[in-house]
């Protein structure tokens, strides 16, 4: 998972000082293997009971790191909250546990109702997957 994880930012992150932002719940387990490869990068952390971002931070890539996003209560409040905080073409990665509850379809539904774009599916090892996504430039504000 790790190698899997760092391959992935590694390739979106082709730009020096780039910015992520991780928003992650107490079950997140890859925090020390991203830390590794974000070198010359502008780096933020929350935990998934946020409450505020300011809209002047702009980020390239927003990874949110939850076991099942549906699971927590204000889910559609904060991938709202992730939207307005990218960057035009930035990238939305959430990283999830791929058990008999995931269901890849949930996550591009409402992924598309707030105006996310190019949304894939990258399973990984270690029972989890990443739901990739983008905003795009004139999409949704």
């Amino acid at each position: 998972m790790q190698n899997d994880l760092q391959s992935i930012i590694k390739t979106i992150l082709i730009y020096p000082d780039s910015s992520l932002l991780l928003i992650k719940d107490e079950n997140f387990q890859f925090r020390d293997a991203l830390l590794e490869c974000i070198e010359n990068c502008d780096f933020l952390e929350e935990n998934i009971d946020f409450k505020f971002l300011n809209p002047s931070f702009l980020f390239d890539i927003v990874i949110l790191g939850v076991d099942d996003l549906f699971r927590v209560e204000n889910h559609c409040e904060i991938l709202e909250k992730i939207y307005r905080n990218l960057k035009k073409a930035g990238n939305l990665i959430i990283v999830s546990k791929y058990d008999e509850r995931y269901d890849y379809y949930k996550y591009e539904d409402i992924l598309l109702n707030l105006n996310y774009v190019a949304i894939n599916e990258v399973l990984i090892k270690d029972n989890h997957t990443l739901i990739c996504s983008k905003k795009m430039h004139g999409w949704g504000g």
